[in-house]
């Protein structure tokens, strides 16, 4: 725990608690003990700062939540699957550098020395790209969109043949 500045219980496990959300009659105090759990688990580490006060916002009766207490556990169940199915893969197969590395090039060059003349320069270019792509996908989307709008077949394939 001194290395990770917190203690999950197995039981309080996301995927523990998610597979057993639909079952649990009691969801909604479920998931207060767990969010308690963690930060009270932080406390007198190094990490209890990151910890201390943050699920104070999450209120899983509120009514906001839906106004019986079936319609809150089907949203929370929703909302545990939803988080569950985002698959974001393992936390140790990931590193910040690996995050960073989506950048393969450089979108401006200078570290710091750049004008803003030329940092606004390379922005309008950039947009100018941007822009041209947007009309083209809206020009493409325009005629897929004519295709079952009526169109004789003689029009359909010649749109269609420049694809």
């Amino acid at each position: 725990m001194n290395e990770k500045g917190v203690f999950i219980p197995p039981s309080q496990l996301f995927e523990n608690v998610r597979k057993n959300a639909l079952p649990d009659e009691n969801l909604n105090e479920t998931l207060e003990k767990v969010f308690r759990g963690i930060e009270e688990s932080a406390a007198g580490t190094a990490s209890e700062g990151d910890f201390k006060g943050l699920f104070d916002d999450m209120d899983v009766n509120s009514n906001k939540l839906g106004g019986s207490f079936d319609e809150r556990k089907k949203r929370l169940v929703r909302l545990l699957n939803g988080i569950g199915d985002m698959g974001l893969g393992s936390y140790k197969d990931n590193t910040i550098d690996a995050f960073l590395s989506f950048r393969k090039y450089k979108i401006l060059s200078g570290k710091g020395s750049v004008s803003r003349e030329s940092a606004e320069a390379k922005a309008k270019s950039e947009y100018e790209i941007f822009k041209r792509t947007q009309k083209y996908v809206s020009d493409f989307d325009r005629s897929v969109k004519g295709l079952g709008q009526g169109e004789d077949r003689h029009e359909r394939r010649s749109c269609c043949s420049a694809l």
